[in-house]
């Protein structure tokens, strides 16, 4: 049985370092769903509701239903930057499913 996540996303206008630096200052985790012959979506998710849920378990086996604006993208969890030394997550890669 697939544990199904439902997460409140913010789209992102911008990509790249420095724009993902900025979404770190304000406690939220760069993330991106691609996949699915559609084209990528870039968003930003809360800090500590990542942790909360990294630390519950079962996160990478999970069935996520991410709403972006008002779009809701099921994706499963592809893969997960961590900082070098902290060993929190700086930016997450989910890969779309029809």
């Amino acid at each position: 049985m697939t544990n199904i996540i439902s997460l409140q996303a913010e789209i992102r206008e911008k990509a790249g370092k420095g724009a993902a630096r900025a979404t770190r200052k304000l406690g939220l985790v760069p993330a991106v769903i691609y996949g699915n012959k559609q084209s990528p979506v870039t968003f930003s998710l809360s800090f500590n509701e990542i942790l909360r849920l990294l630390n519950k378990g079962g996160f990478k086996a999970s069935e996520f239903h991410i709403s972006v604006g008002n779009e809701v993208h099921k994706a499963k969890f592809q893969t997960m930057q961590l900082h070098p030394t902290r060993h929190q997550p700086i930016h997450i890669d989910f890969l779309r499913i029809a």
